[in-house]
């Protein structure tokens, strides 16, 4: 089976680095079977990334309305393609991305037969390198749990 890990991110807007702090960490490991890619989460690039790939995981930092008193920086969810539309109740820190490139993907018919993605609630979004402690204390966590995926997990039996 071919994964292929995208972290999407940009390194220069602090906790948006995230997704590719966590795809050099999983690079580093070197697993067998899994092609890992950084991208900056531009829609069109990320179809060409997953391309032939069986599973797609990827990871991309998120922002909550911290005013609406629902913000928990360094926060973990872990998001099916069954459950992708809960992905549009957070917000990317791009402003396309995710969303869009899955629905330009259906449209065109190109969307990965399996989807994963890891969003990590970022806490500073400013310009700066380096994450924040919270956020830099979930990187572990995503990728333990990334390393550990069974492609299997979410498929549907046959019926």
């Amino acid at each position: 089976m071919t994964v292929t890990v995208v972290g999407t991110g940009n390194e220069f807007r602090r906790d948006d680095g995230v997704g590719p702090v966590v795809a050099q960490a999983i690079q580093l490991r070197n697993p067998a079977g899994m092609d890992v890619v950084i991208e900056n989460g531009e829609a069109s690039t990320l179809l060409d990334t997953w391309a032939g790939s069986e599973l797609v995981i990827i990871v991309d930092a998120v922002v909550r309305n911290p005013s609406a008193g629902t913000a928990h920086p360094g926060k973990v969810r872990r998001i099916t393609d069954r459950s992708v539309e809960n992905f549009g109740k957070l917000t990317s820190t791009h402003g396309l991305g995710i969303m869009e490139a899955l629905a330009l993907a259906a449209a065109l018919g190109r969307q990965p037969p399996h989807l994963v993605i890891y969003t990590i609630e970022a806490q500073d979004t400013g310009y700066g390198v380096g994450l924040s402690p919270t956020v830099a204390a979930s990187v572990p966590l995503v990728v333990s749990a990334i390393l550990a995926e069974d492609p299997d997990r979410d498929r549907q039996s046959p019926g």
